[in-house]
């Protein structure tokens, strides 16, 4: 068990918040990466189902979204696969901890560094869509 204070608590929050933001950012950026790679045009459109809402985004709304330019003649359906599950690299880093590199009380021994993780693994994952672009991948050569 973590013993921690209130203001490892407070940083802990802060942290969690930060690696968030930060994590999703890198999260659209590694999409957006192997389309560049792959020479297919591309826009990152931050808060694309803007509303009315004070933040443009509310827990039910996209945040940012790579669009692939249609009709570009570098689409692949194996392109499309592998930009959509391209976040599963922000988790390369914490291999180091199964392999014996770095030891596994050094995620657990402290509530900010674990707050961390936590947040950044979690931008790792890709989004429901990402899995549904993985799995039935509209060629970029098809008009939309």
């Amino acid at each position: 068990m973590i013993s921690t204070t209130v203001a490892e608590l407070a940083g802990a929050a802060v942290l969690l918040l930060g690696s968030v933001c930060i994590g999703t950012v890198v999260h659209e950026l590694s999409h957006a990466a192997v389309l560049r790679a792959l020479g297919v045009p591309y826009r990152i459109d931050w808060s694309p189902t803007r509303s009315r809402e004070r933040f443009g985004a509310n827990r039910y709304a996209s945040w940012a979204a790579v669009v692939p330019a249609a009709g570009h003649p570098n689409g692949s359906v194996w392109g499309v696969r592998l930009a959509a599950l391209a976040p599963l690299g922000m988790a390369a880093p914490f291999l180091s901890i199964p392999l014996g590199i770095v030891p596994e009380s050094a995620l657990t021994g402290n509530a900010m560094w674990l707050a961390v993780t936590v947040a950044w693994l979690g931008c790792a994952l890709p989004s429901p869509q990402d899995f549904s672009l993985f799995w039935y991948p509209r060629r970029l050569t098809d008009a939309p």
